[in-house]
């Protein structure tokens, strides 16, 4: 199902109530498993359910009583369409395997007991893999990477060139892969 975000905009609501007499929204558009009516239909004439009574089943409103419902599907769609551009970012950048155990990432169900402990295990993971750097690395990769230092300011701060600390930092960073 195609769930790509389109805004519901109230004047092109009442456009084409005023152009065809009625307005429709199908419910799958909003839910993947929804039981029961099929459509919203947003009309301003009252006998719309006895003049299509194949329709007279749906949940039948006015253009006044649908716009809170339209600003709550458009906060919805926004939702849905920033998840699946986020997820496809995480496809496309190759964060949805992983490498030790070919398991698709996305599969777990993941809890925020799990989630703790998996946070736990990588920070202890990283800290050991920091003890295998030199002091000297150490220092510029927690200048640069936790503290936000630039290449310059950790280079000044240390009388070296800036040179000598990009050097050093590609240099723990590929000690690292290896190590984690």
């Amino acid at each position: 199902m195609d769930r790509r975000f389109k805004k519901i905009e109230m004047t092109d609501v009442i456009e084409i109530i005023a152009k065809r007499g009625f307005y429709y929204l199908p419910l799958s558009r909003v839910y993947d498993t929804f039981s029961g009516c099929r459509y919203i239909i947003v009309t301003d004439n009252s006998d719309f359910a006895k003049q299509n009574p194949k329709f007279a089943k749906e949940i039948i409103m006015t253009s006044e009583e649908f716009e809170p419902y339209a600003e709550t599907f458009n906060a919805y769609f926004v939702n849905e369409d920033r998840e699946r551009k986020r997820q496809q970012l995480h496809i496309d950048e190759g964060y949805m395997e992983d490498e030790e155990s070919d398991l698709k990432i996305s599969n777990f169900d993941w809890n925020p007991v799990e989630n703790a402990v998996f946070a736990n295990l990588q920070n202890e993971q990283i800290h050991l893999a920091l003890e295998q750097l030199t002091e000297t690395q150490r220092k510029r990769v927690e200048l640069f990477y936790l503290h936000g230092w630039t290449e310059r300011q950790i280079a000044e701060y240390e009388g070296v060139n800036r040179y000598a600390v990009r050097k050093s930092l590609d240099q723990s960073i590929k000690k690292l892969k290896k190590i984690l």
